[in-house]
């Protein structure tokens, strides 16, 4: 199987809601990048990677670390110096300053130029995946309606995807309304992370997409990031701030974008966003079970799309058949 949507840096447990601000995030980002996070960083990877794997798991596609040690892991990986899935790393993740996810597993820019620069940095580093916050998202929001906004101009998320396409590398974007899966699409994105209500327009740009690596997009909607049991069971949203309502409204219009994009017969991958709040890094199989309990899939649709549909070739690297190529030269 493949997880097309993971974070090796956490297991799933809740978050400290004092962590989840701007300044919580820059005391962990301080730990992590010091000289004793650093090595727990990398054992920390290295055992939700083999979690993955043991749960049926063989390729994974990371969407925002908190440094390279994922790129380090990979390389051990195919070296064949440790027992691993195959990797795409994503490195940090692209947004705009004091928006979804800085400073813990983002770089920041505010120009098309320095969004282009800081995705140099990442393929310079040997990322082989590249992910875009488009929009605010539930996990980093400090009031209500921040998830689903707007954030990133198309002009920088089109910077981006021009920078990494010409390496053959795909691009994810997290969007979490019409309006921001609209301007990723645009950009020219390859993935749509999470997703939100589409309509007859949106359907047609995933289907042609001209700035896009292959001509279209896919959806990679992570049902279990809205869906979670333990979610309804608490009454509170991933930061025991907010009423689950808001929570519950961001998850029906992932469930609907999904359902709708099935019904078009859009490209659906598999992913769950691991180590999010409730969604631990060995429950792949949890999303197979929502894709056909909540958007239409029938259980060998499901499983396709954790398998063969995933196969999204690269147009450099082919051999090399899952998402982009593999190293950069």
């Amino acid at each position: 199987m493949i997880n097309a949507h993971t974070h090796l840096f956490s297991q799933g447990k809740p978050l400290n809601p004092k962590l989840a601000t701007p300044k919580g995030q820059r005391m962990v980002a301080t730990f992590a990048h010091s000289p004793l996070g650093k090595p727990y960083m990398a054992a920390t990877v290295k055992h939700n990677a083999t979690t993955l794997l043991e749960s049926g798991v063989t390729t994974i596609r990371t969407l925002g670390d908190v440094g390279y040690e994922v790129v380090t892991l990979r390389d051990q990986i195919d070296a064949g110096q440790i027992l691993g899935p195959r990797i795409l790393a994503s490195g940090p993740l692209m947004a705009i300053p004091e928006a979804m996810a800085p400073p813990l597993i983002a770089l920041t820019s505010g120009t098309p130029e320095e969004a282009r620069t800081a995705v140099a940095q990442n393929l310079k580093a040997g990322v082989n995946a590249i992910k875009i916050a488009a929009t605010g998202g539930v996990t980093d929001a400090q009031e209500i309606g921040e998830a689903g906004s707007p954030q990133m101009s198309v002009e920088q998320m089109r910077a981006i995807c021009d920078e990494a396409h010409q390496y053959g590398v795909i691009v994810g974007a997290h969007a979490q309304s019409p309006e921001g899966v609209r301007r990723s699409l645009l950009a020219g994105v390859d993935t749509i992370e999470h997703g939100s209500v589409l309509d007859d327009e949106l359907i047609g740009m995933f289907r042609h997409n001209p700035n896009a690596l292959r001509g279209y997009s896919a959806l990679i909607p992570t049902l279990s990031a809205g869906l979670s049991p333990d979610l309804a069971w608490t009454g509170r949203d991933r930061h025991h701030r907010h009423p689950i309502g808001e929570f519950q409204k961001r998850g029906r219009r992932m469930v609907s974008g999904a359902r709708q994009a099935h019904e078009a017969g859009l490209m659906i991958g598999v992913g769950t966003d691991t180590g999010m709040t409730f969604v631990p890094q060995y429950a792949t199989w949890r999303e197979l079970e929502l894709l056909v309990a909540y958007a239409g899939f029938s259980p060998a649709e499901a499983l396709h799309a954790a398998t063969a549909r995933q196969r999204l070739h690269s147009r450099r690297r082919c051999r090399d058949r899952f998402f982009g190529s593999r190293q950069i030269r």
